[in-house]
């Protein structure tokens, strides 16, 4: 940067009655950069661009941007594992437990080729009610709710055993009633009034899920409590739901 330094005159011009000014440039120097009040040239030299008076701007570096583009995406994945924790916290229902034992059979039929029969179990006093599958050399329980200790009422776990099946806890006090019923294909034959809620009584001991897919014509009613009791429609080919219209129900 070039800078210039002038000197001024000022005094009576006699010849015209008027003040004059009189000025010339009296020494120029040319600076790299200009310098703060106080400080040399060398000195200024080791101090930063913006201590300097430059006109330098802060900027963001790539790896700033890497690093914070990284923690937001571990804070992010930090909220969802909670988030799925809670979920998979929650007690399953009734109709999910069925559906996880009539899953669970025909996999296994379908992988051992071999017939699984599927037979509900009522609960005691330190076992909760469930489904139990048994095929030959082994068997699963699928229970509907949380065992209890022999002493002092406290919840504990109810397992499975064999393979093709999985612990199911649930909530003693929202499942430790259910009962489910396998019926015939025949809806309304054998019907009875109950608190209200109107039940079929024309049962079957248990259902069998066979090695090529198929399984029992049968229907699930799943009562709980005093609640009405819900009645599935099972597909015998595919082993899923058969969807009713209401207009049938």
């Amino acid at each position: 940067m070039t800078t210039a330094r002038s000197s001024f005159l000022v005094g009576p011009d006699l010849a015209s009655g008027r003040v004059r000014v009189w000025g010339h440039r009296t020494s120029t120097k040319t600076e790299a950069f200009p310098l703060r009040r106080g400080l040399t040239q060398g000195q200024a030299r080791r101090f930063p661009l913006h201590l300097r008076g430059g006109r330098g701007r802060a900027a963001f570096t790539l790896l700033e941007i890497l690093l914070v583009i990284a923690l937001i995406g571990m804070i992010t994945g930090v909220f969802i594992v909670g988030a799925v924790s809670i979920s998979d916290s929650k007690p399953p229902s009734s109709e999910e437990v069925f559906w996880q034992a009539v899953n669970g059979c025909r996999k296994q039929a379908l992988l051992s080729g071999r017939e699984v029969t599927l037979r509900f179990a009522k609960g005691g006093n330190e076992e909760p009610s469930a489904l139990v599958a048994t095929w030959e050399g082994g068997e699963t329980r699928y229970p509907f709710g949380v065992a209890k200790t022999a002493a002092g009422g406290g919840a504990a776990s109810a397992g499975s055993g064999g393979g093709g099946g999985g612990n199911n806890a649930a909530s003693a006090a929202n499942v430790a009633m259910v009962v489910c019923d396998f019926l015939t294909t025949q809806k309304g034959n054998s019907t009875i009034l109950v608190g209200g809620a109107l039940m079929e009584t024309a049962t079957l001991a248990s259902v069998t899920f066979y090695g090529d897919g198929t399984c029992t014509p049968f229907r699930a009613q799943l009562r709980a409590g005093g609640s009405e009791p819900l009645v599935l429609d099972i597909d015998p080919w595919t082993c899923a739901q058969v969807l009713v219209k209401e207009e049938a129900r």
